[in-house]
């Protein structure tokens, strides 16, 4: 509590939004120990926490940075993370708390009941090994374009319109 002097924030019961440079004069900010032993080296300059809280359960923090040239973060930031911030408690509550179905897909079957090809089986388990299209693409030698095709022809099969949707059915 002494090095982290908003680590109260994860005892709020609701959605906090504290910007640190509101909490400390800058020369303190910036020989803290906390500044030099976690932000110094990536050049962090001031941050931006907003604490996600849903029906008084911390979900987590959404933590964002500035560098020295990018400034101190200003109003206009705080207001726009502010409004989304409703948005941010609900979605994460539905993430992390909410219910999950009992019965999950398996990846073979979904592969042969929708007669997906070789190619689509092997994108389908990238993406639901959360890799991104980057990723897919370099695992296995193919463009973007590729990429695209071969997800359209499985949104199309499982009758889904996004990477979200066919996760969240995964």
């Amino acid at each position: 509590m002494d090095e982290d002097h908003l680590l109260w924030i994860i005892n709020g019961k609701e959605s906090n939004l504290v910007r640190e440079s509101d909490l400390m004069a800058e020369e303190s900010r910036l020989t803290s120990s906390l500044y030099l032993n976690c932000y110094q080296q990536y050049n962090i300059f001031d941050t931006l926490q907003f604490s996600i809280v849903y029906n008084q359960h911390l979900l987590g923090i959404l933590t964002l940075f500035r560098t020295r040239a990018d400034g101190e973060f200003n109003e206009d930031d705080m207001f726009y993370l502010r409004s989304l911030g409703i948005h941010l408690n609900m979605i994460m509550n539905t993430i992390l708390l909410e219910e999950k179905p009992a019965v999950k897909f398996n990846l073979e079957d979904l592969v042969n009941e929708y007669h997906l090809t070789s190619r689509e089986s092997q994108v389908l388990n990238l993406v639901a090994a959360f890799r991104n299209n980057d990723e897919i693409g370099s695992e296995l030698s193919i463009s973007e374009n590729t990429i695209q095709k071969h997800l359209q022809n499985i949104f199309r099969k499982l009758n889904v319109s996004s990477k979200w949707d066919l996760l969240r059915l995964l």
